[in-house]
């Protein structure tokens, strides 16, 4: 695993927003700063990352053994009806559990791992539900590298992948609409739900997208859009998490509504997992040590994470019994995890062709999961150890 000095395409820009990618240079904000600046601001390929075949190896494989891991001990915590362990309401618990039981279909979701390429790649937490990045890790990055390094290959067959996870969605719940629901507000979110719609109108499916908080129901308890059209399946970038604490979410139990992701991806989607998975699979080579005190880490570095937590936020480091990192945020009230430290890797970053001047970067590695099955990965790099909503997207390829 290398990170290389690249020489940008002319006309990159235009080739992103051909491709959909209209946010290629947001800000931390969400706002298009591109004609602002001559540097790459989220996407970045003035340099990219080398692998080599057994290193995807190494990678698809601890993906598909931590995914099978993670199925493996929701199936647990179901069967012994302990899911308030992973901070699932009690009102929410019977339905968590009827759905992982019917075999809901699930479409996506995004480990993301600590790894150098040497040894053994460590999963720092799993993106269950509502993955972002997916767009970029999908279509520009497999273009850039056909455009930049066409004798390489790539590990990418996310598009595929979904298209034909679509078609499976499409004949096990005999739909034939889809709503896709998002907010508006949010470039980045518009931008993968965009892409996801695509996919599934090349599933063959019909599609709709709206504003999420449209949604209403009528007095038969069919959740609607935002024209007062029956919503017969839906995809949707809104945590469960949230929906759970709406007013809207009563009507849920109606179940005249397919919902994907299903809601058992709810217990797979919190970091109260990654204990579970550490006290079922105690120093599994993938796993970190992973529990609910910090009481276990006397004298070890780790790092306290809120139970419920996107982008970083609300993340601790401590080391030698010191917080050496601390990242702001809103997520301060779902509870704690503690996790073993790992060292993220970081790669020198001479380059004055970025937005954030720094000469050290921090890089972790998305792998990304559809149906069962590693599908592709996508690389994000900070200027500090927990990779936050400004860390840059890089592409990869592999000889």
């Amino acid at each position: 695993m290398q990170r290389l000095p690249q020489i940008p395409r002319d006309n990159w820009k235009d080739k992103l927003v051909d491709q959909g990618f209209l946010f290629h240079s947001i800000d931390d904000h969400g706002n298009d700063i591109s004609h602002m600046y001559d540097k790459f601001i989220y996407w970045r390929e003035d340099v990219a990352y080398r692998f080599t075949q057994k290193q995807i190896e190494t990678i698809q494989k601890a993906t598909n053994e931590v995914h099978a891991m993670c199925i493996e001990a929701l199936g647990q915590l179901i069967k012994r009806g302990d899911l308030s362990r992973i901070f699932i309401p009690s009102h929410i618990q019977n339905l968590v559990s009827e759905s992982f039981q019917k075999q809901e279909p699930h479409v996506y979701g995004r480990f993301d791992f600590s790894w150098n390429g040497i040894g053994q790649p460590k999963m720092l937490e799993y993106n269950a539900d509502t993955p972002t990045s997916l767009l970029e890790a999908a279509i520009p990055q497999w273009y850039w590298r056909e455009d930049v390094h066409p004798n390489a290959t790539q590990f990418n067959n996310i598009h595929n992948a979904l298209v034909n996870q679509w078609i499976k969605v499409k004949e096990r719940l005999k739909i034939n609409t889809l709503h896709l629901g998002v907010f508006f507000e949010s470039q980045e979110d518009v931008g993968n739900v965009l892409y996801m719609e695509e996919c599934c109108k090349q599933a063959g499916l019909n599609t709709k997208m709206f504003h999420m908080p449209t949604m209403g129901v009528d007095n038969q308890g069919n959740f609607l859009d935002d024209e007062d059209y029956i919503i017969e399946a839906i995809f949707k970038l809104y945590p469960w998490e949230m929906f759970f604490v709406e007013d809207l979410f009563n009507e849920y139990k109606n179940k005249k509504t397919n919902w994907i992701e299903p809601i058992w991806k709810a217990g797979l989607s919190n970091k109260a997992i990654l204990p579970i998975l550490w006290e079922m699979f105690p120093n599994h080579p993938n796993l970190l040590e992973s529990h609910f005190t910090m009481d276990k880490f006397a004298n070890k570095d780790f790092v306290k994470k809120p139970v419920l937590s996107r982008e970083g936020c609300n993340i601790d480091i401590f080391k030698n019994n010191e917080k050496v990192e601390s990242i702001d945020g809103i997520y301060n009230d779902s509870g704690y995890i503690y996790q073993a430290y790992a060292q993220i890797a970081s790669f020198d970053s001479p380059e004055k062709t970025g937005w954030l001047d720094v000469n050290k970067v921090y890089t972790s590695i998305g792998s990304w999961v559809v149906g069962d099955e590693a599908v592709g990965i996508s690389l994000r790099e900070d200027i500090s150890q927990v990779t936050k909503n400004t860390a840059y997207f890089v592409p990869h390829y592999v000889v």
